[in-house]
């Protein structure tokens, strides 16, 4: 239905969400535009991740093909945001502490996932304590800290960025 209503023309900013979509390497795609000539296209990969060069360049040629002749379509690679989340966790009379944990991380795991969220979405503090309040193992749950994590992210050039994020090894982990 989507192709049919398309047309194979990125017209209006749907179309252009449309026909990035229809990419088998896109799992997601999103547009920011003002006014003037040139439109910003974001492309999440499908699985999830920071989209490569050669996803970029791919979905760049789709998109030339199909745009309007006065427009100038840029496609982006969407970042990632990491989220970091401090929770006093109750597990529930008679539930094992480790399986609550696992089932806390796993239930946030998932709720973080591309096919979840939207590209320059908000995360908001009352779905995340209703999320893990909801979970089977979990009494209650106290949330005291929710702040991002910064990323680096390839601003110029055409190589991609090779980059690891790290706990150092002094580091402590604490799980009550």
């Amino acid at each position: 239905i989507q192709s049919i209503r398309v047309l194979d023309r990125a017209v209006t900013r749907q179309d252009h969400v449309d026909i990035l979509e229809a990419l088998a390497f896109v799992g997601k795609a999103a547009v920011h535009f003002c006014c003037g000539k040139t439109i910003d296209l974001y492309i999440v990969p499908t699985g999830g991740g920071v989209a490569s060069s050669m996803q970029i360049t791919d979905a760049q040629t789709e998109i030339n093909d199909k745009k309007m002749v006065a427009t100038f379509p840029v496609v982006k690679p969407a970042g990632e945001t990491r989220l970091v989340i401090i929770a006093t966790v109750t597990a529930r009379k008679r539930k094992s502490i480790s399986e609550t944990k696992t089932q806390v991380e796993d239930a946030l795991v998932d709720f973080g996932t591309i096919t979840n969220q939207e590209i320059n979405g908000a995360v908001r503090l009352s779905d995340l304590q209703a999320l893990i309040d909801n979970l089977e193992n979990v009494d209650f749950v106290e949330l005291t800290g929710l702040y991002t994590k910064p990323y680096a992210r390839k601003v110029v050039g055409v190589n991609d960025l090779v980059w690891d994020n790290e706990t150092k090894v002094a580091s402590q982990n604490t799980v009550k």
